[in-house]
């Protein structure tokens, strides 16, 4: 036996009709010419979810061919090569500054990581212990500051 289900449909007549029954605000308001069309009022009440540019960027990543593929991730890769943050790292004894200090506590904090884990994503061992210690008030070796200081504004230290 075949089992045959039956898709709403979920056209401007549905949609009018919910807003009518259960926003009747909304469904005045766009009676009334303040809401250009029934979607933007579906959207209004929740009814429809609109889209967002990420789900465009996903949606046509899907449709991309393998060439356009690699042309948007060189793209991507290029973009992100930002200048490092023109906030001094360290101070002239080597010791993080205290906003440093504070923004990587807290983004330690934030994204449940360690210092060693940001270490990693700099390049070095994550059993390294100097950001540790520097975040503890230690001078911070000079091979680590300038990664440091790329991770910092990639990861939205000003």
């Amino acid at each position: 036996m075949k089992v045959c289900r039956m898709t709403k449909k979920r056209d401007r007549k549905y949609y009018e009709r919910r807003l009518e029954r259960d926003f009747p605000a909304i469904h005045s308001a766009y009676r009334a010419g303040k809401l250009k069309s029934v979607r933007e009022a579906a959207i209004k009440a929740g009814l429809v979810r609109k889209p967002s540019r990420a789900d465009a960027l996903k949606r046509e990543w899907k449709k991309a061919s393998l060439s356009e593929k690699r042309e948007f991730l060189i793209w991507i890769k290029a973009g992100a090569a930002r200048p490092a943050s023109k906030a001094p790292v360290v101070t002239a004894t080597g010791k993080l500054t205290p906003a440093v200090a504070s923004f990587l506590k807290s983004w330690v904090k934030s994204h449940k990581a360690t210092p060693g884990q940001i270490m990693r994503r700099m390049g070095f061992n994550n059993y390294d212990y100097r950001l540790a210690s520097a975040v503890n008030g230690a001078a911070l070796s000079n091979k680590v500051v300038p990664a440091l200081a790329d991770w910092l504004a990639r990861n939205g230290f000003k």
